[in-house]
């Protein structure tokens, strides 16, 4: 093989390797939305189950008023507003950060 037809090989290969790890990222982003629109919660969101149980609503209920809140930091007021509670109960019920939900 000619020292050209050496580097055109090489480099075909690299550029075929790129793209398949391309697409590979493309399909987990796409699994990654697909679960969200799911209700997953998002990775480093705490698991609103518990929460939602206590505040008598559904935990897409609370992940979708909670995502309307912004943030961070959410703003409480307009996500207990969603939810037809009061601030504190969504304060009570709400997991912290290093603690439980309570």
């Amino acid at each position: 093989m000619t020292p050209i037809r050496s580097i055109l090989a090489a480099t075909a290969v690299v550029l075929l390797t790129a793209c398949a790890g391309a697409q590979s990222q493309s399909q987990d982003s796409n699994e990654a939305v697909t679960s969200l629109k799911k209700g997953a919660a998002r990775p480093g969101m705490p698991d609103l189950t518990e929460a939602a149980e206590k505040l008598g609503v559904t935990k897409e209920a609370l992940q979708e008023a909670m995502s309307k809140a912004g943030g961070p930091p959410p703003d409480l007021e307009t996500a207990a507003a969603e939810l037809g509670v009061s601030v504190d109960a969504l304060k009570e019920a709400l997991p912290m950060r290093g603690r439980p939900p309570q």
